[in-house]
């Protein structure tokens, strides 16, 4: 995503991924803005930045932001479409019963050790890898994981995504625009019964476009690549959680038990309303740094946190 239509991502504090990635609020250096009054001001102190470059969009109207970045860097991009439950494992504690069938397949048959592998996979990309995220389409059986790492060498970076890639997002955007807003499609399906079956559709053709082949490039292509996604119309909640230290364990250890509860009850919420598929988006989960800002949920958390959302 290359393009913001309405709200912004800087002010709500949410945007981010990597334990070693602070907010994108945390970037900024000055910000400009005309206030209540119709007089344009600008905020460039240390001290008041922590309240003004998070503020929810309270301060009046923001007219320029400039931001610090890193010298360029490049992107190792790895993504893999794997069984969701392999990707991010059932917390302690799940019953196998209360797993939906067409996902426990990809479970039950594993040994112990590889299970063990599974949960070790999923804690190493979550506490080292640069960009941290991980996807799950309602009632797909596999999940997208988007984890990656960084490098400053620029030998075989290429633009990503090509032109094709792009238009084919513009197309799928489209398509995406009829199928949930068009009055006709939305009562045929209802009319037929049809809510589950159109969303696995939709779940499908969405993970089918997203790329899983390793390439390598400028990083800031990395972090939005795909295209024309904020036309999509959609009614989101978005829950920020601090991550926890795994007691009796080494210092800095953390205990991704509850980050794997959140995901699963997610999941497990949505299969037991397929009548009615009240998610119709993907659910996405981030891991990040923490923030400065004064009113980031991220403040003061040491082990920093994950973002969930769907």
């Amino acid at each position: 995503m290359v393009e913001i239509t309405l709200g912004g991502s800087n002010a709500p504090i949410c945007h981010g991924a990597g334990r070693q990635n602070m907010t994108l609020s945390d970037l900024v250096r000055k910000i400009e803005y005309v206030d209540a009054n119709g007089v344009p001001r600008s905020v460039e102190k240390p001290e008041h930045l922590r309240a003004a470059s998070g503020c929810f969009g309270l301060m009046g109207v923001v007219t320029y932001i400039t931001m610090e970045f890193a010298p360029m860097s490049y992107a190792e991009l790895a993504p893999k479409k794997m069984p969701v439950i392999q990707a991010v494992p059932p917390p302690p504690g799940l019953a196998e019963e209360d797993i939906p069938p067409a996902l426990l397949k990809y479970w039950k048959p594993l040994s112990t050790a590889e299970k063990q592998k599974c949960q070790a996979d999923f804690e190493s990309r979550a506490t080292s890898d640069y960009y941290a995220e991980w996807f799950w389409f309602p009632y797909s059986d596999y999940s997208w994981v988007n984890t990656w790492n960084a490098t400053k060498d620029p030998k075989g970076a290429v633009s990503f995504p090509d032109k094709t890639h792009i238009f084919i997002s513009f197309l799928q955007t489209v398509t995406m625009n009829i199928l949930q807003n068009a009055p006709l499609a939305k009562d045929l399906i209802q009319l037929a019964g049809l809510s589950e079956a159109s969303v696995t559709l939709i779940s499908a053709a969405a993970m089918k476009a997203l790329p899983e082949k390793p390439v390598k490039t400028f990083l800031p292509d990395a972090l939005h690549f795909q295209r024309a996604i904020q036309n999509v119309r959609v009614l989101d909640i978005e829950v920020e959680m601090p991550l926890v230290a795994k007691q009796g364990g080494p210092v800095n250890a953390i205990d991704y038990t509850p980050v794997q509860q959140a995901w699963w009850d997610a999941i497990l919420l949505t299969y037991k309303n397929s009548d009615r598929c009240p998610m119709r988006m993907p659910l996405e989960m981030r891991i990040m740094g923490g923030s400065d800002v004064i009113m980031a949920p991220q403040r003061g958390n040491s082990l920093v946190h994950v973002v969930s959302r769907c």
